[in-house]
């Protein structure tokens, strides 16, 4: 019978059930097979208006099955009971409930990918088929063919076949060639998929079909619906979760009333991600201890008030050390995993940390600032990719994007010290808050045994099974090694499995694949601009030399431009976090394309008042100078600091993020030190003019931006490979065609496979 047919006979149907009211549309466009219709109509009839509005209103047509795991996932048993005819409590199968058989099918809510397996009484054998849905699709097929040669019309609709009629009707499997004949349990007969008195929960069973492939490839589009009305079972909290991470994933997601802090599981993931989140707290330390150090008359003192191209170096070193580490990290992070490198320059930072406090000369200020380089790279680089792939899928995004705000933390501490220590009139007025660089790393590394090994490197070495258990732990909270995944972790499993599988055989991991294809290509030039327009974009002018900005209007007082510099601190922090959230809110371009408006005009506002305070001795002109330092500070805050790293790491897939994150280190660094020889002497030789050349690096960062910069949000980690590789990378954007058998090491793909 031809699809149209069918479609204006379920139509009909629909309408002998609701008379008078439109419950579903279809756009003919995209009913490609009847099975996709049939899915419509089952749920169609059970689920209110509201859910479909809800869950259905943002469909994108095509992608149809992300909507077919929301349902299918989403939807819990209620205490609510379903009565067959005789008042008897029933399942949705029809079998009469017994007590050990309710409480079952209440507590396996939880678990709606294996609900077949829990009942231990009433349900048809999974044996019989693929999946109870081949027997679904089947019956309804069979129940409207039936009525549609019966009758040779479509004016009417018997809703369900006779008892007897099923139970001489046979399953066909649709996965393996087909298997006939397998009779259906003869006790059980066969559900009463159109009766009236179905809940919204039994229709979410007749859609949970992990096996089932016959409409994978289909697409539909569902009208906004008018009928029942009903509970939206968390359709809110569902649209709001797909936007963050993706229907796919969001599928998954467990529902639940409680915050992230009153799940034990969630709670103690996050707190032991805080130890690779304070990594970048070491490279604040560095930028704010140097500015303080410089306002410090017993460390110029000391080291004979070096200036120009001296002090240049002196501000280079740690960024020296960094790009010496850089080339190796990539593959270290690769070879050995994240936590072994993370802890390698955790006690790097501590020797050279030592070895700048006891420092007798420059050199060996120099050296141990080089040292410093080294061991938070070492720290740094793996810190980022640990977050990202432990994090829980609704965190990911604010959790990357809090990392690069830690580094005002170690600022803060940095700053307030060198204010302390100011009034020293001894060499410990800058020893001290030498020393102190040891503050942080010394917290890291007294609870980095607590933090997992990333799942996603686990994979990669074959430890499944690890992985499997640390997900298992952390992101669903199931403490039993032995027991079976949740969906989600089933899900992350097979995505995560089937990523890294197509990455190895689409292309090499070796440097040279960083440039091999163009989404390849596209990666790294994006991560290239990111660190260099994280430095050329002006910020570093302040980050190191706020010192000689201070100075060019007039407030030279030691005092007061170690105060400055504290306040600073705390206000990019408030700035920087507050950012973090909104990463998820906003999205990325559009964190980036405020961060560059703002910044240009400030900047602008920033060279006419220095030009002013210059020429005229203005120091109305000065304050406002200060001002501006704030206000650009605030706009580099908004995206460059919580998308220093956060967007290199997601925009990488798992094969090249460490080499990926290296290049866009390398780039960042490689700018700093150009900046750090070229502004102390452009700013001695050229005044206020030399912040005209920022305002024109910042006109061309915004126009890279808007037209380079493609949008992450909403989409896993593995799902962005789509955007830069399109169907080259053997994933579908939000095509959730994923397969999971609930057990470890079972079968399983990701809804993003081929």
């Amino acid at each position: 019978m031809a699809t149209e047919a069918l479609v204006g006979h379920w139509k009909s149907g629909l309408k002998w059930w609701f008379p008078c009211r439109e419950c579903f549309s279809i756009s003919e466009e995209y009913v490609d097979t009847f099975e996709t219709a049939m899915y419509i109509l089952t749920v169609s009839h059970s689920y209110s208006p509201v859910t479909f509005k809800i869950v259905l209103g943002d469909a994108d047509p095509k992608n149809p099955n992300r909507h077919i795991r929301l349902l299918a996932n989403r939807v819990r048993p209620t205490e609510a009971p379903m009565l067959n005819s005789g008042g008897e409590e029933v399942h949705p199968w029809g079998a009469t409930v017994t007590d050990d058989s309710l409480a079952t099918y209440r507590r396996i809510g939880d678990n709606p990918l294996s609900v077949f397996d829990r009942f231990p009484h009433g349900m048809p054998s999974i044996a019989a088929a693929d999946s109870p849905m081949a027997y679904v699709f089947e019956r309804i097929k069979r129940d409207f063919e039936e009525t549609a040669f019966r009758d040779n019309s479509s004016e009417g609709m018997t809703p369900s076949l006779s008892d007897a009629e099923c139970d001489e009707w046979s399953i066909v499997s649709d996965s393996d060639g087909g298997r006939d004949g397998v009779p259906i349990r003869e006790n059980i007969g066969a559900p009463r998929v159109f009766k009236r008195g179905y809940s919204p929960e039994t229709a979410a069973y007749l859609v949970d079909a992990p096996s089932h492939r016959t409409f994978d490839s289909h697409s539909y589009v569902v009208g906004e619906t008018k009928g029942r009305e009903g509970r939206d079972f968390h359709g809110q909290n569902m649209t709001r979760e797909s936007k963050i991470i993706g229907g796919s994933l969001a599928a998954a997601l467990p529902v639940t009333d409680k915050y992230w802090f009153q799940q034990p599981h969630l709670l103690r993931l996050n707190l032991v991600l805080l130890v690779p989140l304070l990594s970048s707290s070491t490279f604040g330390y560095d930028g704010s201890l140097m500015n303080g150090l410089q306002s410090l008359e017993q460390w110029q003192d000391y080291f004979n008030n070096p200036t120009g191209s001296l002090l240049g170096t002196i501000v280079a070193a740690q960024s020296i050390g960094s790009v010496i580490a850089l080339p190796f990290l990539g593959n270290l992070c690769d070879w050995y995993g994240r936590k072994p490198i993370l802890l390698a320059g955790l006690i790097i930072i501590c020797i050279a940390a030592a070895i700048q406090c006891a420092s007798v000369n420059l050199a060996m200020f120099i050296v141990a600032r080089i040292l410093i380089g080294i061991g938070g790279m070492f720290s740094s680089q793996p810190s980022p990719m640990l977050i990202a792939e432990l994090a829980y899928p609704t965190h990911r995004g604010k959790y990357t994007s809090a990392y690069w705000t830690m580094y005002y933390l170690g600022a803060i501490l940095s700053s307030w010290c060198t204010f302390g220590t100011q009034a020293l009139s001894s060499s410990w007025s800058w020893r001290v808050p030498s020393i102190l660089q040891t503050g942080y790393p010394v917290v890291q590394l007294a609870f980095l045994y607590w933090v997992p090994e990333s799942p996603r490197w686990l994979v990669a070495q074959n430890r499944i099974e690890e992985a499997t258990d640390i997900l298992k732990r952390y992101h669903a909270g199931q403490e039993d090694p032995y027991g079976e995944p949740s969906p989600l972790v089933a899900m992350e499993i097979a995505e995560i499995t089937t990523a890294i599988e197509l990455e190895k055989s689409f292309e090499g991991t070796g440097w040279s694949a960083l440039t091999a294809t163009p989404g390849n290509r596209k990666r790294t030039i994006i991560a290239i601009c990111v660190g260099t327009f994280a430095q050329w974009n002006g910020i570093a002018v302040v980050s190191y030399f706020l010192t000689l900005v201070l100075d060019s209007v007039g407030i030279t007082s030691s005092y007061t431009q170690t105060l400055i510099n504290g306040f600073l601190q705390l206000f990019n922090f408030a700035a920087a976090f507050m950012a973090a959230f909104l990463v998820d809110r906003l999205g990325r371009r559009a964190l980036f394309l405020w961060s560059g408006i703002g910044m240009f005009i400030s900047f602008i506002v920033w060279t006419i008042c220095s030009a002013l305070n210059s020429e005229t001795g203005s120091k109305p002109a000065g304050y406002v100078v200060i001002v501006c330092v704030f206000v650009v500070y605030f706009h580099y805050d908004i995206a460059w600091t919580p998308l220093l790293l956060g967007y290199p790491t997601e925009i990488f897939p798992y094969s090249l993020r460490s080499k990926g994150l290296a290049v866009e280190m390398m780039s960042v660094y490689g700018s700093l030190i150009i900046a750090s020889f070229c502004n102390p002497i452009g700013m001695e030789n050229l005044g206020w003019k030399y912040y005209i050349v920022f305002c024109v690096f910042l006109m061309g960062i915004l126009a890279t931006v808007y037209f380079y910069f493609p949008e992450t949000k909403g989409h896993t980690l593995e799902e962005i490979a789509v955007i830069f590789d399109g169907e080259r990378s053997g994933l579908r954007h939000g095509d959730d065609d994923c397969r999971v058998d609930g057990k470890k090491n079972g079968n399983s793909m990701h809804v993003e496979v081929v």
